[in-house]
């Protein structure tokens, strides 16, 4: 990475709010788990997404179970094997327009050959020689976002009713999926106001005349 390069992606990381990382579950010794402590006070919105710990948190932050249950990304970080690196960017690229394709920042182990490739061959913009968390910490990086945790929300099928059931939680905890049921979605007010997924979709439509996404979150909560 040459010293415009360098500079060009300090930009983008200063500029964005989020950080979306692929892999990122709630075994504490997996490098995607400790990426959102090593990043917890420098002020992006970090986004862990894991199919198999949905519904959970780190630190605060809620575990989505795919790229499709959150907002559109800025900056998405593959802490996975190069086959399901592969698998993700072809989801990603048929699903994304060209335009709104995000950065892609491969961890090392996330590629080989074939999504070098992959990535050259569409010209997409992509970082592969160095650790995320390493360069934002050798150039002293915060976000000029600012963000902290936010409440989150929680949709699970119960498993005693067969009833969805909302909820919503707050603070920086680290937390399984305690949702009593089947998870279905969870995610941010950001995740609420921007997800296609089906769930925030229609909780949109109940949005009320001037209501914030947060608050529109914890009506639905309340008993």
């Amino acid at each position: 990475m040459d010293e415009a390069e360098v500079q060009r992606r300090i930009e983008s990381l200063l500029n964005c709010e989020s950080i979306h990382v692929l892999g990122a579950g709630l075994k504490s010794d997996r490098p995607a788990h400790r990426l959102v402590h090593d990043l917890d006070q420098r002020g992006w919105r970090l986004v862990p997404i894991h199919p198999n710990d949905a519904g959970g948190a780190i630190l605060g932050r809620p575990i989505r179970a795919s790229l499709e249950a959150a907002d559109p990304p800025s900056v998405v970080v593959f802490f996975l094997s190069p086959q399901r690196t592969m698998m993700a960017l072809i989801r990603m690229i048929a699903s994304v327009p060209r335009e709104d394709m995000p950065l892609v920042w491969l961890q090392p182990g996330a590629t080989d050959e074939d999504v070098s490739a992959l990535l050259e061959e569409g010209g997409y913009d992509a970082v592969t020689e160095t650790c995320i968390v390493r360069f934002i910490e050798a150039h002293d990086l915060q976000s000029k976002a600012g963000t902290k945790p936010q409440p989150w929300f929680h949709q699970v099928l119960s498993s005693t009713t067969q009833c969805s059931v909302w909820s919503v939680h707050e603070g920086a905890e680290t937390m399984g999926n305690d949702g009593g049921g089947e998870h279905e979605w969870c995610g941010d007010a950001r995740d609420l106001e921007r997800s296609n997924h089906l769930v925030p979709r229609y909780i949109r439509s109940l949005r009320r005349d001037k209501e914030t996404f947060e608050a529109l979150g914890q009506r639905l909560a309340q008993p």
